[in-house]
Formats: C-alpha cells, structure tokens, sequence
C-alpha cells in the first residue's frame, strides 16, 4: 500500500473487507485499511444513489404501431420501405422512430435489436 491506491481496494470492499479487516486484526496496514473502508462506505452510497437515480425509472412502453416500426426498421428495412410495407408515409415512420429512440434512451437503429422487448 505504499503507492496509496485505496480506491482500487475500496471499488471491490464488497468482496476484500473480511480479508481486510483479518490483515488489521493482525496489526499490519491498520490506518490504511481504515482508510479503504471509508473510501469503500463512500463509494458504496454514492454508486446505490447514482443507480436509483438513474437506472430504476421505467421506460415508457412502446406503442403496437411503434413496435411494429421498430422491428421492421432493426430487420434492416429503409423508412420507405417500412411505410410502403404499413402504408404510412416515410416521414411517419422517421417520426415513429424518433419516438422510439427518446423512449429506449437510444440514438439510431444499430441499437434497436439490442434494446427491444422480446417477442
């Protein structure tokens, strides 16, 4: 622990802490290990309020018809393409899109196989 590299302790307490606190029961590392158990209680609150902030928040759902238009568009059709296939305009479409990737937190069709729900 001479380069004082806690955080790299700290980000894994989860898993070290009862090996840590054996190594300062025996006297060796003490205020160092103290230390990486104040980084890691730290670290512990800060990443569960990051994760409450900004991961439980449910998504909007996708309606039917924007369903439909993002499967067609991640099978690789074009906006004309999937208009002429549900005889709505490419610029419905384009805008169908834009709805879905606002909703899936995406920004173009690379991701929408990946972010869909299952069939």
């Amino acid at each position: 622990m001479p380069d004082k590299q806690y955080m790299l302790f700290a980000e894994n307490a989860d898993y070290i802490a009862p090996l840590l606190e054996t190594v300062a029961a025996r006297g060796a590392y003490r205020e160092e290990i103290r230390e990486i158990l104040r980084l890691a209680e730290t670290f512990a609150k800060s990443k569960d309020g990051m994760i409450k902030l900004y991961f439980t928040e449910e998504k909007p759902a996708l309606t039917p018809r924007e369903l439909e238009i993002a499967r067609l568009a991640a099978g690789g059709l074009n906006n004309t393409e999937i208009g002429k296939r549900l005889f709505i305009s490419p610029n419905t479409v384009k805008s169908a899109l834009k709805s879905v990737y606002a909703k899936l937190s995406i920004s173009g069709r690379e991701l929408l196989k990946q972010n869909l729900p299952p069939v």
